[in-house]
């Protein structure tokens, strides 16, 4: 064989096998990026699980104070009311 093309060959198997090596460690690196990126989606995904489930809570807790301030105003209108009504009473009778 020509030691021209012998050395040609050489040059391209080392080249191959550098470029496989090359590539074995990009495949390895980008199934690490991808699992670190799995892991972190899914903590992602578990905060927003509690965060969804932290905001429909607060919405209930909410909802309960409002329908106790809508209980408690609806007794002071009736107490107001019947305070006013008993005053218009004792001033219809000529009280003062």
């Amino acid at each position: 064989m020509d030691p021209d093309l012998k050395a040609l060959f050489t040059i391209l198997i080392e080249g191959q096998i550098r470029t496989d090596k090359s590539v074995g460690e990009l495949a390895s690196a980008v199934t690490s990026h991808v699992e670190i990126t799995d892991s972190r989606a899914a903590r992602i995904e578990d905060a927003h699980v509690r965060t969804e489930e932290a905001i429909a809570n607060l919405a209930v807790t909410v909802d309960k104070y409002v329908a106790s301030a809508d209980a408690r105003m609806k007794r002071i209108e009736e107490n107001l009311d019947g305070l006013i009504r008993a005053i218009t009473r004792e001033h219809s009778n000529g009280k003062q």
